[in-house]
C-alpha cells in the first residue's frame, strides 16, 4: 500500500477483480491510497472486498510528498512484509508507525496470523522499530544482501485477533 499525496499526478486503483482504472486528469476525485488484492493470494482464495484505509491519516498527509509506503506479500500460510520504506524527513513522525498497522489490519482482515520479514543484520534502527512493535528474530539468512554482502535477520509477529 502506498500513500499518493500528490494531488495532480494520477493514482492507479487496483480492484479485487483486477481491473486496473487511472483517474482522468482533471478529474475532482483524489486518491489518498493505493489498493490490490495480490495474486497469488487471489488464485487460492476468493478475496474479500478492500476498502481504502483512509482513517488516520494525520501523520502522512502533511505534505504532497509520499512520505512511506509498504508491500506486504500475502502468502499461503503467512505473510511477508518485503518492504517498508519511510522518507528520512518523516522519521519519527509516527508514519512508518501507521504503515505497520495498516499491514497488520491487512493481515487480520485475511485471516492470517504470522507476519515475517529480513532485515539488514546493521540496520539497527529498523531492528529496534520492528523489535519495539513485537517481532523478535527467530533466524539468520546468510549472505542474503549483494550490495553490499550482509547476512539477515528473519524477525516474525504473531498477531491474534485483537493486537
Amino acid at each position: 500500500m502506498a500513500y499518493d499525496l500528490e494531488p495532480n499526478t494520477p493514482a492507479e486503483h487496483s480492484t479485487p477483480g483486477g481491473q486496473t482504472s487511472v483517474p482522468a486528469k482533471g478529474s475532482a476525485e483524489r486518491s489518498t491510497m493505493i489498493t490490490s488484492v495480490p495474486r497469488a493470494r487471489r488464485a487460492l482464495v476468493q478475496p474479500r472486498p478492500m476498502q481504502p484505509l483512509q482513517k488516520n491519516l494525520s501523520p502522512v498527509l502533511e505534505s504532497r510528498l509520499i512520505a512511506g509506503f509498504s508491500i506486504l506479500a500475502l502468502l499461503i500460510d503467512h505473510c511477508a512484509l518485503c518492504n517498508l520504506v519511510v522518507r528520512p524527513s518523516y522519521l519519527s513522525k509516527k508514519v512508518g508507525y501507521s504503515l505497520l498497522q495498516r499491514c497488520f489490519d491487512v493481515v487480520r482482515r485475511c485471516n492470517m496470523q504470522e507476519v515475517l520479514l529480513e532485515v539488514r543484520q546493521s540496520n539497527r534502527r529498523a531492528i529496534e522499530f520492528y523489535e519495539k512493535n513485537g517481532f523478535r528474530v527467530i533466524s539468520l539468512r546468510k549472505n542474503y544482501y549483494r550490495h553490499p554482502p550482509e547476512h539477515a535477520w528473519i524477525m516474525e509477529k504473531r498477531l491474534d485477533k485483537s493486537s
